[in-house]
């Protein structure tokens, strides 16, 4: 087995890719500091449209992207591929999705996952853009990690909510912040008189969950009547 057979056979095990996506290429660019990796699609193999996810044939490829991954050593580490495009009988030509990135992503779900704890252990934005070497994309990052984990937040326990106001900006501004007293999380927020993501909250309230004010003095959740809540482009807003 050559030298390069075997750096393809390591690096899809370090990326976790198996059949019928396989390593094509590693190529090392010092002058660059960079590590590029091509994927490519083991052609006779079915595809799968993304929407109904049925096996269909192979209409052509999609141009190829780039994907910031996570670095090799001192390197940064790229992967470029060209992603197939299925062709269903349904829903006619689609892009299939790639197991290591979210659609439309430009980094792969592994990095997102790193910058999501360099941001929680920055004291700001600017300095994990800084340590992680990207621009303003983190605050992408960030709302890609809020909805999948408003995907996974769980209503069933929720017992007692509270409301509070907390100040930013050197204490000339103010957010409201709506909060499950008992697993400390927070729940729903934002400025003035609205709090994205508390509409589903502020209905549990009068179905039998019990509501607190917080401790800056006031903020009765069982006062905010769920018709008050709308659901827009961002999300449950409570007027």
């Amino acid at each position: 087995m050559s030298m390069d057979t075997e750096l393809q056979k390591h690096y899809a095990l370090l990326l976790g890719i198996g059949s019928p996506w396989e390593v094509k290429a590693v190529e090392l660019k010092l002058t660059e500091k960079k590590v590029e990796i091509e994927l490519g699609w083991q052609w006779g193999s079915a595809a799968q449209c993304p929407d109904c996810g049925c096996e269909c044939s192979i209409h052509d490829s999609a141009p190829e992207r780039t994907w910031r991954h996570l670095d090799t050593m001192q390197f940064t580490t790229l992967i470029r591929a060209r992603t197939p495009r299925a062709e269903c009988p349904e829903h006619g030509v689609k892009t299939m999705q790639v197991p290591w990135a979210v659609p439309q992503g430009r980094f792969t779900l592994l990095f997102e996952r790193f910058a999501v704890e360099v941001l929680l252990a920055c004291a700001n934005v600017s300095q994990a853009c800084e340590l992680l070497g990207i621009g303003w994309d983190a605050h992408e990052i960030m709302r890609r990690a809020v909805e999948r984990g408003l995907e996974r937040r769980q209503m069933d326990q929720l017992a007692h909510l509270g409301m509070d106001e907390k100040s930013f900006k050197r204490g000339h501004s103010y957010i409201k912040l709506l909060t499950d007293l008992d697993q400390s999380r927070v729940l729903g927020g934002g400025g003035g008189t609205h709090l994205r993501g508390g509409g589903p909250v502020v209905g549990r309230a009068h179905t039998g969950t019990e509501s607190g004010g917080g401790s800056g003095g006031g903020g009765h959740v069982g006062a905010v009547h769920p018709d008050d809540c709308q659901a827009g482009a961002g999300g449950g807003h409570c007027a």
